[in-house]
């Protein structure tokens, strides 16, 4: 065995959170994640935060540290390796869109025992088109790979295999997909359970309270971004106000998609979210156009 790949990641691990301990301290504290939902504009919301001197991003947007067992136990220090060098008055912050729907929501205890207090943007969707969007990019992944879903799974649970048929029909992936939930079985890449929102909100919400979420409808983001990105610095307590400007050669909004979805599917995906949306909404005290 090479001997230098043997021991390559243990060092790159001990450097990583002394990088963390000394430029970042192990007593501070990350001030804000955005933690969800997928595919709902996290990406571009993070990028627009960069942008403000106030707002220090993570040095990749994406850590997933608190979801995932492998990271979280290198401890504190190694996250926050993941950030810039630590400066008095700046709002440290991250991104991790699993974090809202990992499994057993995990996260949310997690997150909370490492600050309470931290505060939390949640991007939502509306869950039709997020699951179309997932689907398009599921659709990528496996014709680059049929097996990218592999690496994905967890550990002794079964799976119903997807196939071309699948990745070839929204309409089908998604029936596929329903019956897999009726019968209460696992199928690979699903898509559905993501658009059920208030699922996973409700957990956060029970464990923080709701004074600590922010959100934000991905499309008045595309429509309003200046007015709903302000209103992110009010939620931050930050005074200063600039005049927002997304970096250059940066896809903002991405989801030009060939084929659309079709009046059938729309229908079948309407119909099983609707419960989900009403309970949402009365929880928020707020309602979309879904």
């Amino acid at each position: 065995m090479n001997l230098f790949l043997m021991y390559r990641e243990p060092y790159n691990t001990i450097a990583h959170k002394l990088r963390g301990k000394l430029f970042f301290g192990s007593l501070n504290r990350v001030d804000l994640i955005i933690i969800g939902a997928q595919k709902c504009g996290t990406t571009a919301l993070f990028e627009f935060l960069t942008t403000h001197p106030k707002l220090i991003g993570s040095k990749q947007k994406e850590i997933n540290f608190f979801n995932n067992d492998k990271k979280y136990i290198k401890g504190i220090d190694f996250y926050h390796g993941f950030f810039p060098k630590r400066k008095n008055g700046l709002i440290y912050f991250e991104a991790s869109p699993s974090y809202l729907q990992d499994n057993n929501c995990i996260s949310c205890e997690r997150i909370y025992e490492y600050n309470s207090k931290i505060k939390m943007i949640i991007m939502l969707r509306n869950p039709i088109e997020r699951a179309f969007s997932a689907y398009n990019m599921y659709c990528k992944k496996w014709r680059l790979n049929e097996y990218w879903f592999d690496s994905w799974k967890i550990p002794n649970r079964q799976y119903i295999q997807r196939d071309y048929k699948d990745y070839s029909s929204f309409n089908y992936f998604i029936k596929h997909e329903l019956d897999a939930i009726n019968d209460h079985n696992s199928i690979e890449a699903p898509i559905i359970s993501s658009g059920k929102y208030i699922d996973s909100i409700e957990k956060y919400y029970n464990k923080f309270g709701s004074e600590q979420f922010h959100f934000i409808e991905n499309s008045r983001l595309l429509s309003q971004t200046h007015y709903e990105l302000n209103k992110v610095i009010d939620f931050l307590d930050i005074e200063e106000k600039i005049n927002w400007n997304f970096p250059s050669g940066m896809k903002i909004f991405e989801g030009n998609y060939e084929n659309g979805i079709d009046k059938e599917t729309y229908q079948i995906l309407s119909s099983f979210y609707k419960p989900y949306n009403t309970k949402l909404f009365n929880l928020l005290n707020m309602e979309y156009e879904w």
